[in-house]
């Protein structure tokens, strides 16, 4: 424990030699720091007595504390600032971290030449200066490894705060010059200032909400053409045809004026001038694709649950014509869109000549039409005898999907029948006023299938990444844990990202996981913990500002938040 005055304030600490235990606590007004340096200690002390500038004079501070209220929940707020980017960018900060990256290489490197000596407990040279350049200071030995007098030890490298130096290499200038010009590139004037509001709600239902501002973008944002098409777009509570029975649903909106608009609508008028002028003139304010409940997903699910690696896609590929997935379009003028319907036709029939057949079918007195390969071209395979897009038209809308039922509960909901007595989707308002995406229920566990093979192939390859080394310390150190000694001198503590444990297979002579096995011998888990295993609702929208984007996010567990249930990485360090 240490204690000890800095700038006539009091502090206490917890500090270990090599500083891989160290913190600081600190009383500032009504306001406690903790901190595990010094250097921030007394700037944070400076900032409070005003010598130097706080974080609550920036205007950009006063703009979002306008944004983001006190007295609206909120778990807490992180501003970072245009002058904490600039620092980030720095010479300074950048020189200083790429030194100490170098002198973390260089310390591993000479760890691991003596790793012996210090596992077994061998006498070795204490000072070990002759063996590296310069730059890195004064390395010396110690029973938990390498320790440099500058840049400290690989348990705890020293901040880039603390470090102290006034020169630099050519070689450091020319490459810092390069960062900076490609950088700066990127701004007219300002860096992002960024600000994020978490707000965790600890009951039962386990709500985790996060609004996040930038502003102003970059000029040169991958936003840009998002930005373009939504336009000065709103999306309102009735946008998107909201309905009960839908899983998931993405929705934005359009700008009919936007350049990537009008170059598809110029290449449509060119592939069929029977479009004549503005073929996309009757598009409204937003598009949206959705997925509602039907028993094709639970079909599905039952499929992949027999055999991930093929039940899945072949079930999928033998009932693409039932996906329950639709697309919306918000029409402003139905008159042009019957026009549009009518030439695209036509330029089909023309191309494509007695290759489909358009029907016009009825639903509750309701016309909608379906198109489909003719007969001749549906004996060819059974799954072309099945398949059929169906399309309605509706004086604010046109629907599309290869689901007929999902046409009919279109029309339903048109005469005011749509379905009762499902759980709707989570709120009435869409958290983005130009994207948003919500997803509830038998979602998510849609969302976490469609990535479950890829993620399953991943988590596998980085468990099996960490039995190499892992056999190695086995080979080498047969008294010691070899999850132990990874841990000790290289301060990460390998975990299998399966949430499995690392355990000796005899037979093959090899460690492997618990739940992915060894390549030897792989094993296929039933199920993984993601974290979207627990999420019941989940909620996310962008707005896009005068130069500037605001993201929010919302989800929804089951059962209060805790550390605990926080996913943990392959490599987590202690």
């Amino acid at each position: 424990m240490v204690t000890g005055r800095l700038l006539d304030t009091d502090y206490v600490g917890l500090r270990s030699p090599d500083r891989s235990i160290c913190s600081y606590l600190a009383s500032l007004g009504r306001a406690v720091v903790v901190t595990n340096s010094l250097q921030q200690l007394k700037q944070v002390i400076r900032a409070h007595s005003g010598k130097v500038e706080s974080v609550n004079q920036l205007d950009e501070y006063t703009f979002f504390r306008d944004r983001y209220k006190r007295d609206e929940p909120e778990t807490a707020l992180l501003v970072i600032s245009d002058a904490t980017i600039r620092r980030w960018c720095g010479a300074r900060w950048r020189i200083g971290a790429s030194r100490r990256i170098r002198a973390a290489a260089a310390m591993a490197r000479l760890q691991a030449t003596h790793l012996d000596a210090f596992v077994k407990g061998l006498q070795v040279s204490t000072s070990l200066r002759a063996d590296v350049p310069s730059p890195f200071g004064q390395l010396s030995l110690s029973a938990e490894g390498v320790t440099s007098d500058i840049y400290g030890t690989l348990a705890f490298q020293t901040p880039i705060a603390e470090l102290a130096f006034a020169q630099v290499t050519p070689t450091e200038a020319q490459a810092y010059r390069r960062y900076r010009d490609r950088y700066q590139r990127n701004w007219r004037q300002f860096f992002d200032p960024i600000a994020i509001r978490f707000h965790i709600d600890g009951q039962a239902d386990g709500r985790l909400a996060l609004d996040c501002t930038v502003r102003p973008l970059i000029a040169a944002s991958e936003y840009n053409r998002y930005i373009e098409v939504t336009g000065n777009g709103n999306l309102t509570p009735k946008a998107g045809d909201p309905r009960p029975e839908s899983l998931a649903q993405i929705i934005a909106t359009l700008d009919r004026n936007a350049p990537q608009m009008r170059l598809f609508g110029n290449l449509a008028g060119q592939m069929a001038p029977g479009l004549r002028a503005n073929p996309l003139g009757w598009l409204g304010d937003w598009v949206t694709v959705y997925a509602d409940e039907d028993p094709f997903w639970a079909e599905f699910a039952a499929a992949r649950d027999h055999d991930p690696d093929s039940q899945a896609d072949a079930f999928v590929e033998e009932n693409i014509h039932r996906l329950p997935v639709a697309l919306q379009v918000d029409v402003s003028n139905p008159l042009k869109l019957t026009g549009f319907l009518v030439a695209l036709r036509a330029f089909v029939e023309q191309t494509a000549p007695n290759m489909t057949t358009w029907e016009t079918l009825t639903h509750q007195e309701q016309a909608y039409v379906r198109i489909r390969p003719a007969q001749r071209v549906r004996g060819q395979s059974d799954m072309l005898q099945a398949l059929a897009l169906y399309y309605a038209v509706s004086p604010d809308g046109l629907i599309l999907s290869l689901n007929e039922t999902l046409i009919q509960k279109f029309l339903d909901r048109k005469l005011g029948k749509s379905e009762q007595g499902i759980p709707s989707l989570a709120g009435p308002d869409w958290l983005g006023q130009n994207m948003a995406i919500r997803v509830a229920g038998r979602g998510i566990d849609l969302l976490q299938a469609l990535f479950d093979q890829d993620v399953r192939a991943l988590l596998r390859a980085r468990s099996w990444g960490n039995l190499i080394i892992l056999n190695e310390w086995q080979r080498r150190y047969r008294d010691m844990a070899p999850l132990a000694v990874h841990e000790r001198y290289w301060q990460t503590r390998l975990v299998c990202p399966g949430g499995g444990d690392y355990v000796w297979n005899e037979e093959f002579k090899t460690l492997e996981s618990t739940v992915f096995g060894c390549p030897g011998r792989p094993k296929q888990p039933a199920s993984l913990s993601t974290p979207l295993t627990r999420i019941k609702q989940l909620g996310m929208g962008l707005t896009f500002e005068d130069n500037g984007l605001r993201a929010k996010a919302e989800l929804t567990r089951e059962g209060p938040l805790h550390r605990d249930s926080l996913p943990v990485g392959s490599n987590s360090s202690p």
